[in-house]
């Protein structure tokens, strides 16, 4: 299972990365994301987080040969 989050970074600030960092991905925090598998969509979900690890909260399932983008 995957989930794809862009951002944009300049050549700079890129290379200057170290472990730790945190990216803005200028998107809300509740901004449904396309869960894939197999880099198929499956489902439709929120990020968040419980008992301290991260998590996916399904909010719809893709029609069976649907793909959306």
């Amino acid at each position: 299972m995957t989930t794809t989050l862009e951002t944009r970074l300049r050549a700079r600030e890129m290379v200057a990365l170290v472990p730790g960092d945190v990216l803005n991905l200028d998107i809300p925090c509740d901004t449904p994301v396309n869960v894939r598998v197999e880099n198929l969509v499956k489902y439709t979900a929120r990020l968040g987080a419980v008992n301290g690890r991260r998590a996916a909260t399904i909010e719809s399932v893709a029609a069976p040969g649907t793909v959306r983008a």
